[in-house]
């Protein structure tokens, strides 16, 4: 039953990814802009696993960083403490599975309350992707 569960999880991590990527290829570009969803890497949104999925792995995948990077950093620095790492994915799903508040903005697109040297994004109200 364990590993069940284990290759259920990867297909399921894997599909999501596949079509995070989907995403970035097809997506629109905008004008630049300063606002973002804090913890909406993949601008659905809202903030839930596949987010997490998404940051895990851009944290893990240190030589595909370049080819498939974050479309937000902000928006990736949940922690709002100018650093992309482990405690943001962490932030993330406590904030998904316990209800755990992020740093603003959250809940609508908003201004980093932060100065840091995180690049900034565009949020696209129609889902069609970042622009930086």
């Amino acid at each position: 039953m364990r590993k069940l569960t284990t290759i259920l999880c990867l297909l399921v991590c894997s599909a999501v990814f596949a079509q995070y990527q989907y995403q970035q290829e097809t997506q629109q570009h905008l004008p630049e802009s300063e606002v973002f969803i804090r913890g909406d890497l993949d601008n659905d949104h809202q903030v839930c696993m596949t987010d997490s999925i998404i940051l895990l792995h851009y944290l893990w995948t240190p030589d595909n960083r370049a080819a498939h990077g974050l479309q937000c950093q902000d928006a990736a620095d949940l922690t709002d403490d100018g650093r992309i790492d482990l405690s943001d994915v962490l932030a993330g799903l406590m904030h998904t599975f316990q209800g755990m508040p992020i740093a603003a903005p959250t809940g609508t697109p908003g201004v980093d309350p932060t100065d840091d040297d995180l690049c900034y994004c565009a949020y696209d109200p129609d889902g069609f992707g970042f622009s930086h």
